[in-house]
């Protein structure tokens, strides 16, 4: 309960300016609504946007509007839940004062003959007598004041359980999440008052008791009770008042027993039935969930259930199942799923890689020995869920700050470094369930997930690579830049690092996508300023058409780092895929922030194009890198069979047809689709021009089979074109700037000129850039 003086002095005022803030937003936002349909949809209405690309992009881009609608109908709820709370908090805190105030005038007008005061009220806020039990006046005075003193107890107590009902009430209403992981979007729904919020959050506490009641039954569990547990759960798993009161009424060995018992029981070398592991998966999934949310639940009794999940880590379950698994591997299991607290998370996986790396040496790994039987992860074919670490790595993807925590290199060099000691010294091994691929290291994707959530801020899942795109905004911040150094000479400083972790080139290239602003900065060089630079930031760069987020100091990478990064990730499908749609959306945004708008009077040697023709020069470079590496390996992975190498080598332009109907966010737009999922790629300006509409709406996809239809080439001749013309990535990009009909003919000419020029100079500059080989099996 909150205490007396906590609401006798509650500072009001900053609940009272944020309710005054809120009671405008949904204004705001039906006004941004209004400005989206008549600029971003009616230019897309005006270009006549259509074809395949537009019927998959309209749904996506009409979608937005109904968010911003979404968005303005919660505020709206919220400001009313904010003012309901506001009256029963201020209503609470006068009935405290007056309160005071009574018990106060009473001593001032029934003072004894001493001048002493009748009644005290103590910190509690307890109304009492003011004279001790010895005095002989006491008994008279007690009975006599009896009934006053109850009165002024029952009304203080009243009103601090109200003020506390409220509190709780109103906690539990803003921690909700109405929609599910399914849809991170805005709700139209939410609770509007403490009175509804009252009651939605008892029924929430009923299930919860009933959900314990239910994990009594152990591995007796039946399938109809464990449907009932999956209902209660699916229902309330981003609720941390309910996770919180399953997870401490369990306990830590508790919860981690019942799980273990309920997915592994006492038949060793034998799983369930179809039917009970799907209902398994979908219970690991939900209760994975609450215990997350509950992890984010501030509570004494959270912080106590944390450290005993951290303490009992290493330990053997002492319940006799069938596979004897270790608290880690239980724990980790159920960590796949939700957005488990940073501190948590931190310490949990700093402990749990300290035992790893004293288990786990040279090719022998104890997690997956044939000793050990168990089976707790039942949601992916190719990991039995025996390797705790891969369960932590996927509960890091899904809290990009905590990942971004994990991955700083340490300051006592003599302390385990975790990003080291996970990308380039841990024995990773397979761990495949029953039907899964027995080469498949699981592990490298769920590693892949962490880094790639630690670098750009955004949730990560290996299992969707779509679904956990939170938003469509630049979550970049220093933190992650310095996980992304680590990351680029980690990765572009060993060609071989990458093929030795297969199943991590996806992740990398939504890695370089996210960052392909600062890797351009790289490779634009400066005249060398970064390799002088030496890590002195200091030294006077100028300024740069790249450098909107992190500024004009010394690049994050040098021309060296960028170069070696995206020639090494290129040699991937899917690293090619990511970096080549990104550099080609990056270098259109900065185009339209840039350059002369379209249109400009006068001739086009009076224009500053500086920044412009940079652009589109670094943007040909990369693409030439991309697709020089990509072919290389190619070469390299089909030696012999020509057939197959022209095949891949056709493929090489496949993501062209994801950049079209791209959706734009802030600082940032998204593209999906192909074998790297989901891209967040910065943009050099935060609202869209016309050239960026312009090369949205178009049909440039023919390309990516223009060079499968020239079967009849060499495979000489085939890599000479592609190199030659970029699959007509950098022209596309261009001719949405210098092909725009406000030009006159005349200016079109000139400027195509000079873009083909720049153009033409970027993608021959590869062959100077300090690239990596091919990499090639041992």
């Amino acid at each position: 309960m909150l205490g007396f003086d906590t609401v006798k002095n509650a500072k009001l005022g900053p609940l009272k300016a944020a309710l005054d803030d809120w009671k405008t937003l949904p204004g705001k936002f039906h006004g941004i609504a209004d400005s989206y349909q008549s600029t971003v949809l009616k230019r897309l209405q005006d270009v006549e946007f259509e074809g395949w690309t537009a019927t998959a992009a309209w749904p996506r881009l009409r979608l937005v509007k109904q968010e911003i609608t979404a968005a303005a109908d919660e505020a709206a709820d919220v400001h009313r839940l904010l003012s309901n709370a506001y009256h029963v908090f201020r209503g609470a805190q006068k009935t405290l004062l007056d309160t005071l105030d009574e018990v106060e005038g009473w001593n001032a007008d029934h003072r004894r003959s001493a001048g002493s005061d009748v009644l005290k009220i103590d910190a509690t806020g307890v109304v009492s007598l003011a004279i001790p039990s010895s005095d002989p006046q006491y008994d008279e005075y007690s009975r006599g004041y009896a009934e006053a003193i109850a009165g002024w107890n029952d009304r203080i107590r009243r009103a601090l359980r109200t003020a506390t009902d409220a509190d709780d009430a109103l906690y539990w209403a803003l921690s909700q999440d109405p929609n599910g992981d399914a849809d991170p979007g805005f709700n139209p729904n939410a609770y509007n008052s403490i009175a509804g919020a009252r009651k939605g959050r008892a029924a929430v506490l009923r299930d919860a008791r009933r959900f314990v009641e239910l994990t009594g039954e152990g591995h007796r569990v039946s399938d109809e009770q464990l449907t009932e547990l999956n209902e209660l759960t699916a229902t309330h798993r981003n609720d941390p008042v309910f996770g919180q009161h399953v997870a401490t009424a369990l306990g830590s060995k508790g919860t981690l027993e019942f799980w273990a018992e309920l997915a592994d029981p006492q038949r060793p070398g034998t799983r369930p039935d179809d039917s009970r592991m799907a209902l398994l998966g979908t219970f690991q999934r939900n209760l994975g969930t609450a215990l997350a949310a509950a992890t984010r639940y501030d509570s004494p009794a959270m912080d106590t259930w944390e450290k005993e999940i951290v303490r009992l880590g290493p330990r053997t379950l002492e319940a006799d199942f069938a596979g004897k698994p270790s608290y880690f591997q239980v724990m980790s299991n159920l960590m796949r799923y939700g957005k488990y607290d940073n501190g948590f998370l931190n310490t949990y996986g700093h402990a749990l890689l300290e035992h790893d790396q004293r288990r786990t040496s040279g090719s022998h790994s104890v997690w997956t020995s044939g000793a050990n039987t168990s089976y707790l992860n039942f949601t992916d074919k190719n990991d039995r869920g025996r390797d705790p670490v891969n369960g932590f790595l996927a509960a890091l993807g899904h809290n990009p700050d905590a990942a971004a925590e994990f991955f700083r290199k340490p300051k006592d060099d003599d302390a385990l470094d975790h990003f080291d000691y996970l990308v380039e010294e841990r024995n990773w091994q397979p761990d495949p369930a029953e039907g899964g691929n027995p080469d498949k290291v699981q592990g490298h994707n769920y590693l892949g997930s962490a880094l790639e959530a630690a670098t750009t801020g955004h949730q990560s899942d290996p299992g969707h690579p779509d679904a956990l795109l939170d938003d469509h905004v630049d979550n970049r911040t220093r933190e992650n830049a310095d996980i992304m150094k680590r990351v680029v000479s980690a990765f572009g400083g060993d060609n071989d690092l990458m093929h030795r972790l297969p199943g991590i080139g996806d992740n990398l290239g939504r890695i370089g996508g996210a960052w392909i602003d600062e890797l351009n900065r790289g490779l634009d060089d400066y005249g060398g300023a970064t390799r002088i630079a030496e890590g002195n930031d200091e030294i006077d760069v100028p300024p740069s058409p790249f450098a909107k987020k992190f500024g004009n100091g010394v690049p994050l990478f040098s021309y060296e780092d960028s170069a070696q990064f995206l020639s090494t990730v290129g040699q991937s499908k899917a690293g090619h895929e990511a970096l080549s749609a990104a550099q080609q959306i990056y270098t259109v945004s900065v185009l339209d922030a840039k350059a002369p708008p379209p249109g400009t009077p006068g001739p086009v040697s009076d224009m500053d194009l500086t920044d412009s023709l940079t652009a589109v020069r670094v943007g040909a470079q990369t693409h030439a890198i991309l697709d020089h590496a990509r072919m290389e390996q190619i070469t390299q992975d089909y030696a012999g069979d020509d057939e197959q190498q022209k095949k891949e080598l056709g493929r090489l332009g496949e993501w062209g047809k994801w950049v079209v109907g791209a959706a734009v966010g802030t600082g940032v737009t998204v593209y999906s689709g192909g074998a790297a999922g989901a891209v967040a790629v910065p943009v050099a300006a935060d609202t869209v021009g016309s050239v960026f509409t312009t090369f949205i709406g178009q049909q440039i996809d023919d390309g990516a089979s223009k060079h499968e239809a020239d079967s009849g080439d060499t495979v000489e001749t085939l890599q000479r074109k592609i190199l030659l013309e970029g699959h007509g990535a950098t022209t596309a990009a261009s001719i949405s700037y210098w092909g725009d009909t406000e030009w006159t003919d005349k200016q079109r000419k000139e400027l195509h000129s000079k873009f083909l020029g720049e153009m033409l100079d970027g993608r021959a500059a590869w062959n100077d850039a300090p690239i990596n080989n091919p990499h090639e099996d041992e």
